[in-house]
């Protein structure tokens, strides 16, 4: 650890109200493209954000001895999965975990509030963020214009699996008709089990089609499992109703 860098409470990233986050979302952004940036058309939230087409959104705001650090938005209109998005840390701030604990703060909100799942995208190269995800235990999936990455939440099915297999091997990789499948095996026998992705890497090369978890397989021992996600509204923008089907 080199300069003034030092480790963060585990209580620097909080949860304001929408007011609050814009008020210091702007702020960040000053300090992060400098005081002209209000001349430039800056703010945050964009201009032309309601609260009627934010209504599932929670803002994210990291400060570091008061001071505003960083800040992200949790995204559930893609519900049942959450999103997070626009995450930004101020660049003195880089490196010291503040990052990590906006992430951290998403993943335990989505989880406390019943999302299967929550995903991010990032650009093919930013190696920085792929490492600060994988860190927090995000797995990449779709790759196309960008990179969608996911964390499950509340899938008893994979994490009972991982708790039998501790070894188990994750590999991912495209399906057919647009999906995309995320495996995980027994390092040393037949057990395995298989998510089915939809949608693409980003909204760009989605088709139309919003992210959404389509199917689950499982082989493991003498239990065999095949279960299909049906969700009215999948079209990107929708909220939708998922039924569970077992096959």
């Amino acid at each position: 650890m080199t300069g003034n860098a030092s480790p963060l409470s585990s209580g620097c990233a909080c949860v304001e109200t929408r007011d609050e986050f814009s008020r210091h979302g702007e702020e960040l952004l000053v300090a992060r493209y400098g005081p002209g940036v209000a001349d430039r058309g800056f703010t945050w939230p964009a201009r032309g954000v309601t609260a009627q087409n934010y209504r599932d959104t929670e803002g994210i705001v990291a400060r570091v001895d008061g001071v505003v650090a960083g800040r992200a938005i949790l995204e559930a209109v893609f519900h049942p999965l959450a999103e997070l998005v626009n995450l930004e840390v101020h660049p003195p701030y880089r490196g010291r975990g503040v990052g990590s604990a906006i992430v951290r703060h998403a993943v335990e909100t989505a989880a406390r509030a019943g999302f299967l799942a929550i995903h991010v995208q990032t650009f093919l190269n930013e190696t920085g963020p792929h490492r600060l995800y994988a860190r927090c235990g995000f797995l990449p999936a779709t790759r196309g214009e960008m990179l969608r990455l996911w964390k499950f939440l509340n899938l008893p099915a994979l994490a009972q699996f991982l708790y039998d297999h501790p070894l188990a091997l994750f590999d991912s990789k495209p399906g057919a008709a647009g999906t995309h499948l995320l495996h995980w095996h027994e390092a040393a026998g037949e057990d395995e089990l298989a998510v089915t992705i939809t949608g693409g890497s980003c909204q760009f090369d989605s088709k139309g089609v919003r992210p959404a978890v389509s199917g689950l397989r499982l082989r493991s021992g003498p239990i065999r499992l095949r279960a299909t996600l049906e969700a009215d509204g999948a079209r990107i923008g929708e909220r939708c109703d998922v039924r569970l089907n077992l096959v």
